[in-house]
């Protein structure tokens, strides 16, 4: 008997769920925007991304920088008993790579397509 609640239960939650994605579904279209404005939208909206992708990348570098110092730390304090030079080479050398890429695949851009070339929003196809 409890298993057939359970049944119901998860089915119930199921309808619930799937019933309020329907509805968002239909609160959208009823907004009454065209297909070409939603497709403007996300063009806009995933130019963030890049954005948030070198912000990522930033703190990556940052967060991998701080611990090849920790490293260095901890092999001056134990004499090298515990710490690793080798790894403290290959969390700096990563993490000035992160920090670095962001500038580089804009510096790469420019070099490529012009000054500006690489935003997207600039790129202009000519036949």
């Amino acid at each position: 008997m409890s298993t057939l609640r359970g049944f119901w239960n998860k089915a119930k939650v199921c309808f619930y769920s799937t019933s309020a994605m329907a509805m968002l579904a239909f609160t959208e279209l009823a907004h009454g925007e065209g297909v070409g404005a939603i497709g403007r939208r996300a063009a806009t909206e995933a130019d963030g991304l890049g954005v948030g992708a070198q912000a990522l990348f930033a703190l990556g570098g940052l967060i991998m920088v701080g611990l090849s110092i920790f490293e260095i730390k901890k092999y001056n304090k134990t004499d090298g008993a515990q710490g690793k030079i080798s790894m403290a080479a290959i969390l700096l050398f990563g993490g000035a790579f992160l920090l670095y890429i962001a500038s580089g695949i804009e510096t790469g851009s420019d070099t490529i397509w012009g000054e500006g070339g690489g935003d997207k929003s600039r790129v202009q196809i000519q036949r």
